[in-house]
């Protein structure tokens, strides 16, 4: 039990996307540019759109690109 407490921190970062570098609400792209909660972007594939999350996470389309 005491080694999932440590853990979690790590899981939480690892999950969300968020850097421990970034505010609250914020996540940082492909391109290391920081950006806020609800600001949408181009994905790095150049065809899927990705999306910051208010809780600082980065959640992208999958689309297949052709």
């Amino acid at each position: 039990m005491r080694f999932l407490l440590l853990a979690l921190p790590a899981l939480l970062v690892a999950c969300t996307g968020a850097s421990p570098d970034t505010a609250a609400g914020e996540c940082v792209d492909h391109d290391g540019n920081v950006r806020t909660a609800d600001e949408s972007w181009t994905a790095e594939d150049g065809c899927n759109t990705c999306t910051c999350s208010e809780g600082g996470g980065e959640a992208c389309t999958e689309i297949a690109c052709g």
